[in-house]
């Protein structure tokens, strides 16, 4: 974790001046030092609360979680040739999940049915559900995610709704 928002921010900017071996050794690095510590957590510190970035306080259960959801968002961020499109269907649908859980919390998170084009049945984001989209599951959750604009989803009644941060 980050002592503040401003310790995180300036490390990322750091980070993006890396030559890729360098970044990938800090990447293998932490992985290897989170590891560690994770496998010296007992039965009984595992239900212990953490602070996440945000300040969120959460299970130290969660941790394994967002260090997924954590690296598979970076690599796309990166730019460095990794899309969700490519990545597995299952993690797709467990990411978006999660974002749409957080986002539908927010008092300005729109109501959106949303209509998959390579998935049975269709998912839920908000209580009301003004508008309808259609569209791959992975595109559903560049758009969700912050990753990319939506300009690939067809909006079929409403216009593509303007959306709250995630994280």
């Amino acid at each position: 974790m980050y002592a503040s928002a401003d310790q995180r921010a300036a490390e990322i900017d750091a980070a993006v001046a890396l030559p890729p071996a360098q970044l990938r050794k800090e990447v293998f690095d932490t992985a290897a030092d989170l590891e560690e510590a994770m496998d010296r957590l007992g039965p009984d510190t595992w239900p212990s609360v953490v602070r996440t970035a945000q300040g969120r306080v959460v299970p130290a259960l969660e941790l394994p979680w967002m260090r997924v959801r954590e690296v598979w968002l970076h690599a796309v961020d990166l730019d460095a040739g990794v899309e969700i499109a490519e990545w597995p269907a299952d993690l797709v649908d467990l990411l978006a999940a999660d974002v749409m859980d957080t986002l539908s919390t927010r008092k300005d998170c729109p109501g959106v049915e949303i209509q998959l084009r390579d998935r049975p049945g269709s998912w839920q984001l908000g209580r009301r559900h003004d508008v309808t989209v259609k569209g791959r599951a992975s595109d559903v959750l560049g758009w969700l995610s912050g990753r990319t604009s939506g300009k690939v989803l067809t909006p079929l009644k409403g216009g593509l709704p303007a959306l709250p941060r995630w994280i």
